[in-house]
Order: structure tokens, then C-alpha cells, then sequence
């Protein structure tokens, strides 16, 4: 693999490497030193630039004693690794967390997020996801308390585009949709510190940019934007810059027929008062820990 080139299996390769090194204890230096190479081999690696065979991958790996699973699928991610683009496939519905989208979104610089059909999978109360859960046909229900708590640690600063009709669509009892709603404005009223912008796309806009459905872009400091698209069974993960900088003309369309974040808020109020029945939120956003 060539020096210089960061997708998105190589920077999972670099983070699970920089994972084994510290379980291993062994700094850069050490861990050049035992495998015979210059400290900035490992650094590259680490960075998912590549630079090493995939027999000194392997090597590396062993001396840190990684454990089979996690050696064979780091193995596996350097086999392929100056790929771009990745296609998950799942099985019949999809893990608890993705783990590329996971680490990506912890060094993303910022994120936006669009949603035509629920709440954001970020924004959501830990009742408003097991209520998801249930409705769904692939999901067992078992697993509806573990993907809320999931839920709650994925949540990210960034830029939430959210259409109208996801905030119309009643998920589970009333009050769990006016709790929900309820978080919506408390991320809204506590933007500096949790650090989440909140833009609703009205019914009355029509047709419009994001009609093909839910996608969540991600920025970074070092290296090319990515955008993940999940569905029930699978996620793509796309970093082709022409494809990438459709999605940027999307947002651009979604941001220019949005509602201001005040406007947004009314909108939300407005919806919210058409719920009866419910309780209190006894959520804060602001004491929520967010990432970014």
C-alpha cells in the first residue's frame, strides 16, 4: 500500500493499531524498535496511511498479542485499504454500533446529519429508541434497552436537518413523543453547550433536495470528507470527491429551504401542543455529554 493515502478502512486499521499498541503498552519508539522500523512507519500506520506489507502488519499485531477476531479483522481492512468506499453488509439488520461510523464521528471536525422519516438516531430520548426498536421487523426486541443506551453515547455535536414529517410521525405513546419533543427544544435552549443546531425542514416547502433520504456527512481535520448512508440491513460509507460533493450541494439545497433555528424551535413548540397527555421532560440536553 502507498504511502499517503487515508480512507476509511485504514484509519479503522491505524485506530485499532493504536488500540493494540496501548493495550500492549508500547509507544511508537518501542514498537518501531521491536519490529525493526523507523518511528514514522508507525505513525503513518496510525494515521491510516499505510507504508507496511501485510506480513509486518501481521507481525505487529503479534507482538502485541491482539486477539484473533480483532487480528483477523484488522488483517482484513489492510488487505483492501486504499479502497475508497466501503459497502457493510449486516445480515438481516445492523449491529448495535457500526463501529467505522463510531470512530469517525469521534475525530470528525463536524458533522451534519439529515432525516426525512424519524429523529435523528442521535437526538433521540432512550424511550423514543426502544419504541423504534420494537416497530422494527429485524431488530429483536431484546435488544431495544442496549440500543438505547448505545444511542445515548453516540450522540454528536453537529448540524441536524430534521423534515417536519418526522416530528408528525407518533413513536410509541404520546407522551414519549412529547418527551421527545420536549429534548428537541432543550438541545435547542442549550446550543452552547451541547453544541447541536437544529434545523426543520417544513411540509409547506414541497419537494425537495433531500427527497432520496437520510445521510450523515462527516468533515475532518486531516484527511477527505466521508458520508455514511445506512439502511436496515447495511451502511455505505462513500468518500468518492465527486459523489461526496453531491452531498455537499444537498446540504447547501436543505440549508437554503430549512427554518432558522428560532423558527425551528416554534415549529417544534407547535407540533409538541398538538400531543396530550404527556409528561414533563426530565431530560436535560445540557447535562448530556456529547461528542466533538
Amino acid at each position: 500500500m502507498p504511502k499517503g493515502i487515508s480512507t476509511a478502512r485504514g484509519r479503522e486499521l491505524g485506530e485499532g493499531l493504536t488500540r493494540a499498541l496501548k493495550r500492549a503498552d508500547l509507544r511508537g519508539r518501542s514498537a518501531a524498535a521491536i519490529a525493526g522500523w523507523d518511528p514514522s512507519k508507525i505513525s503513518n500506520l496510525a494515521n491510516g496511511k499505510g507504508g507496511a506489507s501485510t506480513q509486518e502488519v501481521a507481525f505487529l499485531l503479534g507482538a502485541c498479542r491482539v486477539q484473533p477476531d480483532e487480528r483477523d479483522h484488522l488483517l482484513a481492512l489492510h488487505s483492501d485499504v486504499d479502497a475508497r468506499g466501503w459497502w457493510q453488509q449486516h445480515g438481516s439488520y445492523c449491529p448495535i454500533e457500526i463501529r467505522t461510523l463510531a470512530e469517525h464521528l469521534e475525530i470528525a471536525k463536524s458533522v451534519v446529519t439529515w432525516q426525512n422519516h424519524v429523529v435523528p438516531y442521535a437526538l433521540r430520548t432512550p424511550r423514543y429508541m426502544r419504541a423504534v426498536v420494537l416497530a422494527s421487523a429485524n431488530i429483536p426486541a431484546e435488544e431495544a434497552d442496549e440500543r438505547a443506551h448505545a444511542q445515548a453515547r453516540a450522540r454528536t455535536t453537529g448540524t441536524y436537518y430534521i423534515h417536519e414529517s418526522a416530528l408528525l410521525l407518533p413513536v410509541g405513546s404520546p407522551d414519549i413523543q412529547a418527551e421527545q419533543l420536549k429534548l428537541l427544544l432543550d438541545f435547542i435552549d442549550a446550543a452552547d453547550v451541547a453544541g447541536i443546531v437544529i434545523r426543520i425542514l417544513p411540509v409547506a416547502a414541497g419537494a425537495h433536495a433531500g427527497l432520496n433520504g437520510p445521510f450523515t456527512k462527516l468533515d475532518f481535520e486531516k484527511c477527505e470528507p466521508m458520508v455514511c448512508l445506512e439502511s436496515e440491513t447495511s451502511a455505505l460509507f462513500v468518500e468518492d470527491p465527486a459523489a461526496v460533493k453531491g452531498y455537499d450541494r444537498i446540504v447547501e439545497a436543505l440549508d437554503n429551504c430549512s427554518l432558522d433555528v428560532e423558527s425551528s424551535k416554534w415549529a417544534i413548540k407547535r407540533i409538541l401542543a398538538t400531543f396530550k397527555g404527556s409528561e414533563p421532560s426530565n431530560i436535560d440536553a445540557g447535562s448530556i455529554e456529547t461528542r466533538g
